[in-house]
């Protein structure tokens, strides 16, 4: 089974979830529960995002920093 710090893609944490729950849980899950509603609504949300890469930018000072909930944190990323 995969350990989850060997986890580097949705499809590596899809397989470890797939191993590690019951079926019908997994199933249920996975399939957006009930009517899928969510499932499509969310999928529809991320298709609408592109990744755009920026080249040649000046990089000489770069600042994480950003404001969350109304506090400041050193880098934009939490779970």
């Amino acid at each position: 089974m995969l350990a989850l710090r060997h986890c580097h893609n949705i499809a590596d944490i899809r397989q470890r979830a797939r191993r590690k729950l019951p079926k019908p849980m997994f199933d249920y899950i996975d399939g957006g529960s009930d009517d899928e509603w969510s499932l499509r609504r969310n999928t529809r949300a991320f298709d609408e995002w592109e990744l755009i890469p920026n080249h040649l930018q000046n990089v000489g000072s770069i600042e994480l920093k950003t404001p969350l909930l109304g506090t400041t944190i050193d880098l934009p990323f939490f779970m």
